[in-house]
């Protein structure tokens, strides 16, 4: 086994809806790395500017179109997201401790980059850079002990200013999108039946979450830092379910403990764990509603129903054609013909990123 490198301070897990991302959190046993500070949910600090930005069809609605209360709503929960993100760092720091959280890529894209870069074909490399502009409300003002003048580089789409993002290692979990589109348009449909998610709303969710987009373009920009001591690293999940050798290799090459990592536990109530599973929101909220314990069962139901890791969730061979076969005997034709149109858009930046990922051999 190779000397694990010098913990960083701070862990991004990048990631996307239904990419296993919750296993590995649960493989990486968090609450037995007494070194590692995490929030019960692992991460999520972004999840309520997302809703904001998604409510009332804002993915679609041009912005321009926006109103003031459009605005103000996203600009504020943006707001309260990054300021929760910045006291638990600060917390991680006072008790020296790594700080890891996970956040699914699209949600801390400013909101005007996101529909900007949606409405091109989804794989093009055409992105004319700052897609956000310069005025864009939606860009974060840190604290000066990061720097006094913040810059945001062409290739930079996210709310955070690069001298934020670099304080970060990047990791990344990506999934065939085969696997990972059709799993989240029956999980979200489930949340529409639940009646937390609008049916006006489930559109712009849908386009924002399938696409792997946004991982790509923030993975470039990290190899745009040229930092040798925290180049980003990327799991692909089928390794990390039929390779237990990568997420060692993953927690050598981020600082974390891959002597805590375990692929088998207890499935009871009331066991020490971090992910999805423990979201929950305070107050009679729109929030608090979209994560109901119904509403989080249907993000989980595969992990929380185990006692290890179900390898049937990841096959050898992924044959995007015969998958679609399927879609349309279970969703029907328009449906099928949506997924597949978007799990092909989406494979050269699965491609991309996975070349590059963390292998057990290598």
């Amino acid at each position: 086994m190779a000397p694990a490198r010098i913990p960083p301070r701070r862990v991004l897990l990048v990631s996307n809806p239904r990419t296993a991302s919750n296993l590995l959190l649960k493989i990486l046993a968090l609450p037995d790395q007494p070194n590692v500070y995490a929030n019960e949910k692992g991460g999520y600090y972004f999840f309520n500017s997302f809703v904001a930005t998604a409510n009332n069809n804002r993915i679609y609605k041009p912005f321009e179109q926006w109103t003031s209360d459009d605005r103000s709503e996203v600009q504020s929960a943006l707001k309260t997201c990054f300021d929760q993100l910045e006291e638990s760092t600060s917390h991680a720091s006072q008790e020296s401790k790594v700080f890891f959280a996970k956040e699914h890529s699209p949600w801390f894209i400013d909101p005007i980059a996101l529909q900007k870069i949606l409405r091109l074909n989804d794989n093009t490399a055409s992105e004319d850079g700052d897609a956000a502009g310069a005025d864009s409300p939606f860009r974060q003002q840190v604290p000066s002990t990061y720097t006094s003048s913040p810059t945001f580089s062409p290739s930079n789409y996210t709310i955070l200013p690069d001298e934020y993002l670099r304080t970060f290692h990047m990791a990344f979990i990506v999934r065939h999108p085969a696997l990972m589109f059709p799993s989240f348009y029956r999980a979200m449909c489930k949340m529409v039946k639940l009646g937390v998610i609008t049916q006006e709303d489930i559109g712009g969710v849908m386009v924002a979450n399938m696409t792997l987009r946004f991982s790509r373009l923030l993975y470039d920009w990290c190899l745009e830092q040229d930092d040798p001591d925290a180049r980003p690293v990327i799991l692909d999940a089928y390794e990390v379910i039929h390779k237990p050798e990568a997420v060692v290799r993953f927690c050598e090459m981020t600082g974390l403990d891959a002597n805590a990592i375990k692929f088998e536990w207890e499935n009871k109530p009331g066991s020490k764990d971090v992910g999805a599973q423990n979201v929950q929101m305070d107050g009679n909220t729109e929030q608090r509603t979209l994560w109901s314990p119904e509403a989080a069962s249907v993000m989980v139901s595969t992990l929380t129903g185990s006692s290890g890791v179900v390898k049937s969730k990841a096959p050898d061979v992924v044959d995007i054609a015969v998958e679609a076969a399927k879609w349309k005997e279970e969703f029907g034709q328009e449906t099928a013909d949506m997924l597949e149109k978007r799990v092909r858009n989406a494979m050269p930046d699965y491609e991309y990123l996975k070349a590059r990922s963390v292998t057990a051999s290598a």
